[in-house]
């Protein structure tokens, strides 16, 4: 899967004279989940203005193309905004860039799972993810001079009835963390957004779409007064998506990072973020969800440690074989205190030094109860087709 990223987040200027125009500018890359390699494949894009909600398209897009194959890196796009737009929108607009066609487009958890017979032709060719800037304000006097930019993004994802909305960083330097710390790397990632559209799809036990089965798991997200703890939470997406879809099961829910994500963790757990209402529950008594600080390499706090986790989710954390051992530890310090415990690990693998994980898992206790690989269709990937897999594994103390 590939994402169009915003390395230069929208720049409003002013017209120079009379009533000339606004123009909104950005720079725009189309990366895998971590940024460490671009689409080199040619997609047209679209880009579009909505107004300050993103849902409402103000004005006919303007078309570009991403010419992967002649090795580009970024893209310079732009649109006009006429005096009337901004009136129109309430002095707040905002940037969409989306790929032009529709069967690229990641639209619901059924494009991402691979389960849609919308486009058969094309279904395995891979997506890639529309991105939102911020709203930004269109002042009554264009003529000023103006350089307005906002630093965050948000994607929209339809799981279900239900639609998630996350919001993500933008800036020139994507890949600045990929090798720190999974966690401080607060964009999406695939391994955590296929384990949400995942965990969406299992969450109506009527539905016969579900595939593959975890039995163990699905028992666990059925059972009453659940408490669950994310590591390496990121943008939070996972744990969203399990609070949003599992309400009447989940009494408690704490997403854990390192302080470099409180920011966009607190943003995509404000209110207004969370304001999609689940398809499962009126709302009446939502979980508790929460975010915290989690160093893995530091002792548990007490609120964590003296709490009986019934699952511990990690998604896309194991791609640094350097913070593994610490991530093992601290599962494992989760664990003495919470018997039966269940560990939901999704992984991309990206290189053979990340089976370490599963060295120590072993050594600590911990045995595969459940395991599968769910594909994921990559644009352009191997030289002209191909994708890659996404591995899901349900551990218990053994």
């Amino acid at each position: 899967m590939h994402y169009i990223r915003f390395l230069k987040p929208p720049r409003l200027l002013g017209g120079r004279r009379g009533n000339a125009p606004s123009v909104l500018k950005a720079k725009v890359t189309v990366t895998t989940d971590l940024g460490e390699s671009f689409l080199w494949a040619n997609v047209d894009l679209v880009v579009e203005l909505t107004d300050g909600t993103g849902k409402r398209v103000l004005e006919r897009g303007k078309g570009y193309t991403w010419k992967g194959s002649e090795g580009m890196r970024s893209l310079e796009v732009e649109l006009f905004i006429p005096a009337f737009r901004g009136k129109e929108s309430g002095g707040m607009l905002r940037m969409l860039v989306r790929p032009k066609e529709d069967f690229l487009a990641v639209e619901n958890s059924e494009r991402i799972l691979g389960d849609s017979n919308e486009h058969e032709d094309t279904g395995k060719m891979g997506c890639v993810m529309a991105v939102r800037s911020m709203a930004i304000e269109i002042p009554s006097n264009q003529s000023l001079p103006i350089s307005t930019t906002t630093s965050m993004a948000e994607r929209t994802f339809r799981f279900g009835k239900s639609e998630i909305h996350i919001w993500e960083e933008t800036g020139e330097s994507i890949a600045r963390h990929i090798w720190y710390a999974c966690t401080t790397q607060n964009t999406h990632r695939d391994a955590g957004l296929l384990l949400s559209a995942y965990l969406a799809s299992i969450s109506d036990p009527s539905s016969q779409k579900a595939s593959p089965q975890f039995p163990s798991l699905q028992r666990t997200l059925f059972q009453k007064d659940l408490k669950i703890i994310e590591l390496g939470a990121g943008c939070g997406i996972v744990g969203i998506t399990l609070s949003t879809f599992f309400e009447k099961q989940i009494s408690q829910i704490l997403l854990t990072d390192l302080p470099e994500a409180s920011e966009i963790l607190a943003q995509n757990l404000s209110p207004l973020s969370l304001s999609s209402p689940s398809p499962n529950t009126s709302n009446s008594n939502p979980p508790k969800i929460s975010h915290q600080v989690l160093d893995w390499s530091s002792p548990l706090p007490q609120n964590i440690s003296e709490t009986k986790w019934d699952m511990v989710v990690v998604a896309d954390c194991t791609y640094n074989p350097d913070v593994v051992p610490d991530l093992v530890r601290t599962l494992a310090r989760l664990g003495e205190a919470s018997a039966g415990m269940l560990v939901l690990l999704a992984m991309k693998v990206r290189h053979d030094s990340e089976m370490v994980f599963f060295e120590l898992m072993v050594q600590g206790g911990f045995v595969v109860l459940e395991k599968c690989k769910m594909a994921l269709p990559v644009l352009g990937g191997g030289g002209g087709g191909g994708g890659e897999d996404i591995e899901v594994f349900v551990f218990a103390v053994g």
